[in-house]
């Protein structure tokens, strides 16, 4: 029988919440260039693969 996590185990889980939570926004703050005044985000890898499927969807062309 398990017992019920206590105060210590949801306050680590609170902390590891927090932390990425920290680390997220430090990684998408990182990711964003200014360019003539406008900000742009960075894409990497997959997102640069799937985002002309995205757009072709968008504008009813289906997936190709």
């Amino acid at each position: 029988m398990s017992a019920a996590p206590g105060p210590s185990s949801a306050r680590s889980l609170r902390n590891v919440m927090l932390g990425a939570l920290a680390f997220y926004a430090v990684y998408v703050a990182r990711q964003v260039c200014d360019i003539d005044g406008r900000a742009h985000f960075i894409l990497f890898d997959a997102a640069m693969t799937s985002m002309p499927y995205a757009a072709n969807l968008a504008h009813g062309h289906g997936l190709r």
